[in-house]
């Protein structure tokens, strides 16, 4: 009996040392998995007796534990991205300035921006209302010395281009050129040889759509014998309207003229009601920036002209260029000009150009021309 309770107690001795051994064996995580330890040729000591690497260092200690080591906790939680190095950081840098000049660029093109432009305008009787055997100048002769020197100003308008009108055309380069009224003046009726008023112009115009003539309805004189003289009913004087296309769909209206002649009271008059037909007009067609330019016979020993000048700028609210520009002539072609409320107008230069003589140094016309730069600036609202 005693043998048989002492072999029972070697049993269960026997059992619980395996048992003990099999808990050895293995160790659970945190989830309640275990992880099986194999042995390799390591984990043999000298004695070929199997050492078990069941120790569990202290980082899976506190990971089991839930406290984790700053360094692993930054990779748990994708915290410990790498710092830039030196060329990381420049390159960072000029990406950021190239966006912040990418978007300075674009707010600058959405801002709307003012077109502004500048252009030389000219105005010139050429005295070339009659023949060389007519007219008082020498228009067969002079004209084709003075039609090449149209070629440097930007907008050009005539008074008295009548005969040589084809000498303007063969030696003018403008892209622009106005109609005559009168195809063959030489052929007409006296009557009827045209206002002489054209325009030249690398503005663009169309002589369909932007160009038009009107006739005065006052003149002064008659005289079939002297249709090349001051008899101003011999032709139908008035004046022309153009539209020129300064930037895209923006324009300016220019207006050409050439006044009665003489300086009787008849003459007078007629000027007088010409200019009071102009002011009509332009009231009642054209409530923008205009120019109006030309020979207006005015003589400024005259105080009847001097005061229907005056009188005439006032109602129309326009600026002389001479007198804004304090130039000393006070001469029968002028430049008359206005801005309005999306476009400023403005004359920047003053004069009458010397070229205009032959060889001798005499003038190529009775009427000197007279040459204004503009600047111009569309105002947005």
């Amino acid at each position: 009996m005693r043998r048989t309770l002492i072999t029972l107690a070697l049993v269960w001795t026997v059992v619980f040392l395996l048992v003990a051994c099999g808990s050895d064996d293995k160790t659970g995580n945190e989830d309640g998995d275990t992880i099986e330890y194999e042995p390799d040729g390591d984990n043999l000591d000298s004695d070929g007796d199997l050492e078990m690497e069941a120790e569990v260092d202290g980082d899976k200690d506190d990971a089991i534990d839930g406290d984790l080591d700053p360094e692993l906790e930054s990779e748990v939680d994708g915290d410990d991205e790498p710092e830039p190095d030196g060329d990381e950081e420049l390159e960072l840098e000029e990406e950021l300035e190239a966006e912040a000049e990418l978007e300075a660029e674009a707010e600058e093109e959405s801002t709307p921006q003012n077109p502004t432009g500048t252009f030389k305008f000219l105005t010139y009787n050429i005295q070339g209302e009659a023949s060389d055997l007519q007219s008082s100048g020498k228009p067969l002769t002079n004209t084709p010395i003075l039609a090449p020197l149209l070629n440097y100003y930007d907008v050009v308008v005539l008074q008295e281009d009548i005969y040589y009108h084809y000498m303007i055309e063969n030696h003018c380069t403008h892209t622009y050129q106005s109609e005559p009224d009168v195809e063959d003046p030489t052929s007409a009726t006296v009557l009827d040889k045209g206002d002489g008023l054209n325009m030249l112009s690398k503005l663009e115009f169309s002589n369909e759509n932007d160009f038009l003539r009107v006739d005065w309805d006052d003149c002064s004189g008659i005289d079939p014998t002297h249709i090349w003289d001051d008899s101003d009913c011999n032709r139908s004087k008035g004046f022309t309207v153009t539209t020129v296309t300064l930037s895209g769909s923006f324009t300016l209206k220019i207006i050409n003229l050439h006044l009665d002649y003489g300086s009787d009271a008849e003459d007078i008059t007629a000027r007088s009601a010409q200019l009071n037909q102009l002011i009509s007009y332009v009231r009642t067609n054209l409530n923008v920036a205009l120019i109006i330019a030309g020979d207006f016979e005015y003589d400024s020993a005259n105080t009847d002209d001097v005061d229907k000048m005056a009188f005439f700028k006032e109602e129309l609210f326009l600026k002389d260029a001479c007198v804004e520009l304090n130039c000393s002539e006070d001469i029968s072609s002028k430049v008359l000009y206005r801005s309005s409320p999306d476009m400023a107008l403005t004359a920047q230069l003053y004069q009458t150009p010397a070229e205009f003589v032959n060889q001798s140094g005499e003038d190529l016309s009775d009427r000197k021309p007279v040459h204004v730069t503009f600047e111009w600036e569309r105002l947005l609202y």
